[in-house]
């Protein structure tokens, strides 16, 4: 049976776990359990190659969206920064959505 370290609220301490009574044994502060990185599924260290391919799509992606949205609603910066962020967040579904409505065709106006 393994033991899952314990920090203190009050004090900060770490302790090796399974400590009398939840407590901490320095100042007496309640105790929580630590959740070791593997159980929260991080995710795996990526090559340096592997990370600027992910940052060039990221930049391309941003930058087409935010063409898009300069376009897509006539001029409007506030527009072309907010689809260029989402562009740089999400770099697969942003231009697949600019690509749906028309890749830098306007928003047509009207009911």
């Amino acid at each position: 049976m393994s033991m899952v370290p314990e920090r203190c609220l009050r004090c900060g301490r770490t302790w090796g776990g399974a400590a009398a009574g939840g407590a901490c044994p320095a100042c007496g502060g309640p105790l929580v359990q630590m959740i070791p990185q593997h159980a929260l599924g991080a995710l795996p260290e990526l090559s340096p190659g592997a990370m600027l391919a992910l940052r060039v799509v990221s930049m391309a992606s941003a930058g087409a969206s935010a063409y898009h949205g300069y376009k897509r609603n006539r001029g409007s910066v506030g527009w072309a920064i907010g689809w260029g962020v989402l562009g740089a967040i999400f770099p697969i579904i942003t231009p697949a959505v600019a690509l749906a409505q028309g890749f830098g065709k306007p928003a047509k106006r009207g009911r």
